[in-house]
């Protein structure tokens, strides 16, 4: 069942900020979407907090950085996206996609 996630999604250099609400399955994919339409977070450095539905207080969900990448053996990865979880993600022209 989807769920609408509102979120903050925070820009560390200029503490310029955005309140973007998604309907999705799951943050990843909310996320993703919000990306794919929204293409100038892409090169950015970004803190993402959802909003709690009962409280309203912020949750830290994510750190994007839009600058830094790295490679093991043949892959290369750019705009990482880590959860709080301490998966990690990296953007495609599909949205994230979880790195092993």
């Amino acid at each position: 069942m989807p769920y609408r996630y509102e979120m903050i999604i925070l820009e560390k250099k200029t503490h310029r900020f955005w309140e973007i609400p998604e309907v999705a399955d799951s943050f990843v994919e909310a996320i993703s979407r919000i990306f794919l339409r929204e293409r100038e977070f892409s090169g950015k450095i970004l803190s993402i907090y959802c909003r709690k539905p009962v409280s309203s207080d912020l949750q830290l969900m994510a750190e994007y950085d839009g600058f830094s990448s790295f490679s093991t053996g043949s892959e290369f990865f750019s705009h990482i996206l880590r959860l709080s979880n301490g998966l990690q993600y990296h953007l495609t022209n599909e949205g994230f996609v979880r790195m092993i």
